[in-house]
């Protein structure tokens, strides 16, 4: 009897995708939203000049401005889902393509890169935050002044220093 149910659990845990007849976990599949979501929670740290650059339909960049209004708990959480979902019907590659880019193009022409920059507002943001500004316009003000505050809370959150790193880099290269 245990076989029974075992062999009934392990068909109730694969999906077959009747097109190509390949079976898909319920395990890859939830990896693969999971992975949609955490690219969605990337868009959340864009502001909105930046997602207008990004190929998003337009029920999605709603979803996104929604999200930045709900305060963190679980209906944030419930919205980084439905925009995952949402995510199913967007052109992934090209917007994780454009996501990357400025992270992978590190240097720019004048020798200055999101490295230096990112290092610079970390030990002294208000000093170098509108030296930045003025040499790259398309940076948010508002957005790095935020990630400025929580960096120096919590210096050990590499989440920040991530989330400024891509700001800045974004900034960077929308300004090449």
């Amino acid at each position: 009897m245990t076989n029974h149910s075992s062999k009934n659990r392990k068909n109730q845990n694969t999906i077959v995708d009747d097109s190509d007849d390949v079976i898909i976990s319920k395990t890859a599949t939830k990896k693969a939203m999971l992975a949609l979501q955490a690219m969605g929670e990337q868009l959340l740290a864009l502001n909105n000049k930046q997602l207008t650059r990004l190929p998003l339909s337009d029920t999605l960049l709603d979803a996104i401005t929604i999200a930045k209004k709900i305060k963190p708990g679980n209906g944030l959480r419930r919205q980084v889902q439905l925009i995952g979902k949402l995510m199913r019907n967007e052109d992934v590659d090209t917007i994780q393509q454009l996501l990357a880019q400025p992270i992978a193009s590190t240097k720019t022409s004048d020798g200055n890169n999101s490295h230096y920059w990112c290092e610079k507002l970390i030990h002294d943001g208000e000093k170098y935050l509108s030296e930045f500004l003025a040499a790259y316009p398309e940076g948010d003000r508002q957005q790095l002044t935020q990630i400025l505050r929580h960096i120096k809370k919590s210096p050990s959150d590499s989440k920040y220093q991530q989330r400024l790193m891509n700001v800045v880099a974004l900034a960077i290269h929308q300004a090449e």
